[in-house]
């Protein structure tokens, strides 16, 4: 799903490994280990509902970051 996910963004789907990643994980919680999945660099309204379509076809949870602080989760959709 994640790769489908990747091929129909407009944005960018960041995963471990991925200097995006790092930079966009940076303000989660890592002493209790639980890091996002992946990342969505949304660039359009589109990005968000796909992102949150996968998450939900494959029960993932999701966190959605704006301006807000966000908490751990599978599958972050951040919003530029």
């Amino acid at each position: 799903m994640l790769n489908w996910l990747a091929q129909e963004l407009h944005g960018r789907l960041s995963m471990p490994g991925d200097e995006r990643y790092a930079v966009a994980t940076a303000i989660w919680a890592k002493p209790i280990g639980r890091m996002p999945r992946a990342v969505v660099h949304c660039q359009a309204p589109e990005d968000v509902q796909l992102a949150i379509r996968a998450g939900r076809d494959c029960e993932i949870q999701i966190s959605v970051r704006g301006a807000a602080t966000i908490g751990p989760a599978a599958l972050c959709v951040k919003a530029s």
